[in-house]
């Protein structure tokens, strides 16, 4: 219900306090970083209260809008891009809470203003531009190799490599019969733990790529996920050790034309 902001020296410039319709609370540490932009040529700021990537925001029927966010112009919170269908990319509905609007996956290039938008169970990205009220842009569609929304399959994380290249990052799942089989044999095994369940779908000006990539086979792919310069990721690596590690390490892997 605070956002500090600092200068460069990290003294606070400014204090801001606000009542959102929603709190969120994350129990696994600090894994997301404030989604915000600044409209281009303008020197204020606007950051997103309830709409972090992967994170169900609890925000249900009862609101006609996805983001609630601070408008720095107006001092105060106010809701944008309407939940209309026909601008949405298209997803699929969550029987379990059908009340609820479905988890978004995106990715935000604060330079173009842009927002690229998915879900986690959908299979078309939206673009979107947030410096004009959040205007649908257009919309392209992709396939994943493998997605049963049966064995809790998800889109995961939405990755802009630059030079309108996209790597969309999803989760296969596993059925029920063979992740009980797993338990019996190894009771401590969790599906959404293994690497080789995770793929990436690339996207390159619009048009999917032929060939998915596997996730890294030495990496974490539920730690967090940091996109650096020149198509590159910062991934965590697995750690196998019995007790809890004083520090872990991070491994970078670099995406490159074959």
């Amino acid at each position: 219900m605070e956002q500090l902001w600092f200068d460069d020296a990290w003294e606070v410039e400014e204090r801001i306090k606000f009542a959102s319709y929603s709190t969120i609370y994350f129990y696994s540490g600090p894994q997301k970083s404030v989604p915000y932009y600044r409209p281009i040529n303008d020197s204020s700021f606007y950051f997103f209260i309830n709409f972090f990537s992967g994170v169900p925001n609890g925000v249900g029927a009862e609101i006609a809008s996805l983001i609630e966010q601070y408008n720095h112009h107006r001092k105060e919170l106010e809701w944008v891009l309407p939940f209309d269908l026909e601008q949405l990319p298209v997803f699929e509905i969550d029987e379990k809470n059908k009340d609820r609007k479905p988890t978004a996956i995106y990715s935000l290039n604060r330079e173009l203003g842009r927002l690229y938008l998915t879900f986690e169970r959908s299979t078309e990205m939206g673009v979107y531009d947030m410096t004009n009220d959040f205007a649908l842009i257009e919309k392209s569609g992709f396939k994943h190799k493998s997605f049963y929304p049966s064995y809790n399959a998800k889109n995961i994380s939405l990755i802009d490599f630059g030079q309108d290249i996209f790597g969309l990052l999803y989760y296969k799942g596993l059925s029920e019969a063979a992740t009980a089989s797993r338990k019996e044999s190894d009771p401590g095994n969790f599906p959404f733990m293994d690497a080789s369940l995770y793929q990436f779908i690339l996207i390159n000006d619009g048009v999917q790529q032929s060939e998915e990539i596997a996730f890294p086979a030495g990496s974490d792919p539920r730690a967090e996920i940091l996109s650096l310069p020149n198509s590159r990721l910062l991934l965590r690596d697995k750690y196998t050790g019995d007790v809890e590690p004083v520090f872990h390490t991070y491994s970078i892997y670099e995406l490159k034309a074959r």
